[in-house]
């Protein structure tokens, strides 16, 4: 089987981020250094990526995005244009669930430290708003153990786990904010951004599955309704 082109796209966090894989194999990847220019700047990096490895859009098997949760407008653009190109090239949309995405990259990068046995639990995060956090929580093989939702962090947030000898990977844009206030030291705080390589693994295991989303119906995990205000000036 000849190993498949597949474009991804990475919005849900404050950069925008793409990357071409051909199986495993990262080719290249392009990260905005602005915050929030998703709309500005995504198709304009999806062409220019392209182009440096002269692959044709038509050369895609398929494209995947990261299907949240995490920043609405953020999701709203990236799935909005994957969607589009999809349609266009006639190929399939790979969703990856953002917070499944950092888990495999933490423990990727983070398996093999001595300390982390297998009584390690990694809760993936995504910044909310103040001390919240989007988070969910995975074992050391990759098994959910805790569905996407929402959680405003506290010192006690984690002391069942701690308490039972469980080791925690605290790892996602949220961490950082958080540091201060989970202080235990079975904690282990792993700052990252959402990036686009980091779909690549859970989107060839997909790819493979023909595990792909519905172009007509699927819509972002928000976790959250969006927070929508209604204007206090008069209406015209």
């Amino acid at each position: 089987m000849t190993e498949p082109y597949i474009l991804h796209i990475e919005t849900s966090g404050d950069f925008c981020s793409i990357a071409l894989s051909r199986g495993a194999h990262i080719m290249s990847t392009i990260n905005s250094t602005e915050k929030n220019n998703h709309s500005t700047v995504l198709a304009t990096d999806a062409q220019t990526l392209l182009a440096a490895h002269q692959i044709d859009p038509d050369d895609l098997d398929a494209i995947s995005v990261s299907g949240g949760p995490g920043s609405y407008t953020g999701l709203r653009v990236g799935i909005s244009f994957a969607k589009a190109m999809c349609f266009a090239l006639e190929i399939p949309l790979i969703a990856v669930d953002t917070l499944e995405s950092l888990s495999i990259a933490a423990r990727s990068s983070l398996g093999g430290r001595d300390n982390l046995q297998k009584n390690t639990l990694y809760y993936p995060n995504i910044d909310a708003r103040r001390m919240e956090v989007y988070i969910a929580a995975f074992d050391v093989e990759g098994v959910r153990v805790l569905p996407n939702s929402a959680l405003i962090i506290k010192e006690d947030s984690f002391e069942p786990q701690t308490s039972s000898g469980k080791k925690i990977v605290f790892c996602g844009t949220g961490t950082a904010k958080c540091i201060d206030i989970l202080t235990n030291e079975a904690i282990i705080h792993y700052p990252m951004e959402c990036r686009a390589e980091h779909l690549v693994v859970p989107a060839i295991r997909a790819y493979k599955q023909q595990n792909f989303a519905d172009l007509a119906t699927y819509r972002p995990d928000y976790v959250k309704a969006p927070n929508i205000t209604v204007s206090s000036k008069p209406a015209l």
